[in-house]
């Protein structure tokens, strides 16, 4: 049993043909050598591409880089780089699998972002000891509960926004909590309908599209676990083990 979790995918032009590693010799041969530019000029050409983040918010790249560049000229502090390449979506392995066959086109982007936002420094925060090709996919074995893995997934996606608007800083957080009741068996009442209800609410209104990723992994799980949800509503459970299985981060 299979809930789809939200944006895992990785665009195969990113990575190595044939899952090949590729060092810098070859990587230059591809897209030749890595070339700068006018500050301004890197800006308009990011925003005339579309770019946007690829943890889920999908937010318009060149927003943040213009943001930041705005602000070290206007406070006089020079902004530094820091590229995420520590994983936040669970189960996800895109992060890894992109560095370990392609790194040099995330050292280019580094440096190219860095010549946008007229940065001195750039970091890459990577985890350490974590395996680089693990699958995205996650399937869960029949004695495990599809419900409360989704709640535990959608409690963390939750904690994880950062609060600048309406769906993120309300609506995500009531989601997670009614659908941590649809997990425990036992009486419901509209709470089914409501997380349904107020998914579509969400859906579209939020600053960025983490709340939509959010909420297209509720679709799946209602559609998906509709019988455990049956189950529950009756106080049953079908799960024998109730062991977290999903790799779901630690709350702080």
């Amino acid at each position: 049993m299979t809930a789809t979790l939200p944006d895992l995918y990785m665009p195969p032009r990113l990575l190595a043909p044939g899952g090949t590693p590729a060092d810098l010799t070859t990587h230059e041969q591809r897209y030749g050598p890595l070339s700068y530019g006018d500050p301004a000029a890197l800006l308009r050409t990011v925003a005339a591409a579309g770019l946007t983040g690829r943890g889920g918010a999908a937010f318009p790249v060149h927003r943040k880089l213009a943001a930041v560049a705005e602000s070290g000229r206007r406070t006089g502090r020079t902004p530094v780089v820091v590229a995420n390449g520590a994983e936040g979506e669970p189960a996800s392995r895109k992060d890894k699998t992109l560095l370990a066959l392609s790194p040099h086109l995330v050292l280019d982007g580094i440096q190219v972002a860095a010549r946008a936002v007229g940065a001195a420094q750039a970091y890459l925060a990577v985890e350490e000891g974590a395996s680089y090709l693990e699958s995205a996919l996650a399937a869960l074995p029949t004695d495990r509960c599809g419900l409360a893995e989704t709640a535990r997934v959608l409690r963390y996606l939750a904690l994880q926004s950062a609060g600048q608007c309406g769906p993120c800083l309300n609506g995500l957080p009531r989601i997670a909590t009614a659908f941590r009741t649809l997990a425990t068996p036992g009486p419901q009442g509209t709470t089914r309908t409501d997380v349904a209800r107020w998914s579509g609410l969400v859906e579209g209104r939020g600053a960025c599209h983490h709340p939509d990723g959010t909420v297209r992994l509720v679709r799946s799980a209602l559609t998906t676990f509709a019988s455990e949800l049956d189950a529950h509503a009756r106080g049953l459970c079908t799960a024998t083990d109730r062991t977290p299985l999903l790799p779901v981060p630690q709350e702080a």
